[in-house]
């Protein structure tokens, strides 16, 4: 049970640092078009 609940928050956690650095090479390098994210 525990251990299943660690999964999923490094799961998310992963999900959600992959979106901030998706997120912040958008805003350096701005490819897609506004709106996108």
């Amino acid at each position: 049970m525990i251990r299943e609940i660690m999964g999923l928050l490094r799961s998310v956690g992963l999900g959600i640092s992959v979106l901030g650095l998706l997120r912040m090479s958008i805003t350096i390098y701005p490819i897609y078009p506004p709106g996108y994210f």
